[in-house]
């Protein structure tokens, strides 16, 4: 855990500004990022929009594509693991899932692990044979960039090719898309209730 700390840095990944060992302890201090993408799940009112659902892609992205170029997997890429700060950074968490991996190795699994965050974020569903369900066109147009860029994770080849849909890669596409919802969320995962937009 200690030699990811050390060797995994990039901005949309979780990274310690001091450690502490105790035996076979570690203890980490780490910036302040209350949120995970889990409570926007957890709210059924509060759903990212097409742009937001663009923006927290785009570090999710960012995030895994160091992570290969610098030789790791992440074997445990889930909503409860992507961590939202209240500036609208997203910070990939649970190094202790990387392992070494080739950059050339197949990014299925994290492809595969983008699609179901997707789906998770938008509130759709995989049937049983693989094809995904969406249950509000009127939010998620089957023509929408957003269901392209679902439907585009059952083909893609690598993360690089879905950094270059539409959905992602069209401006603009920064945190300060997220400062709002990241905040809703927080009020919403304090108070115990759902906020009705």
């Amino acid at each position: 855990m200690l030699h990811h700390f050390r060797h995994i840095q990039h901005k949309n990944i979780l990274s310690a500004t001091e450690y502490y060992r105790d035996r076979d302890t570690l203890y980490t201090v780490v910036n302040d990022t209350p949120l995970i993408l889990e409570h926007l799940n957890s709210s059924r009112n509060l759903c990212p929009t097409q742009l937001q659902l663009g923006a927290i892609l785009n570090q999710v992205l960012d995030g895994i594509s160091y992570l290969i170029a610098s030789g790791f997997e992440h074997r445990s890429l889930t909503c409860s693991n992507i961590l939202l700060a209240l500036d609208g950074t997203i910070k990939i968490a649970g190094l202790e899932s990387c392992v070494e991996s080739p950059p050339s190795k197949s990014q299925a699994l994290s492809i595969k692990a983008i699609a179901t965050m997707t789906m998770d974020l938008m509130r759709t569903y995989e049937k049983d044979n693989g094809v995904v369900g969406v249950d509000d066109l009127d939010l998620w147009p089957v023509d929408s960039d957003a269901f392209s860029f679902l439907s585009m994770t059952s083909s893609a080849g690598s993360i690089e090719m879905l950094k270059q849909h539409p959905l992602i890669n069209s401006p603009p596409r920064h945190r300060g898309q997220l400062v709002c919802l990241a905040r809703l969320a927080i009020i919403s995962a304090r108070t115990f209730f759902s906020l009705k937009l």
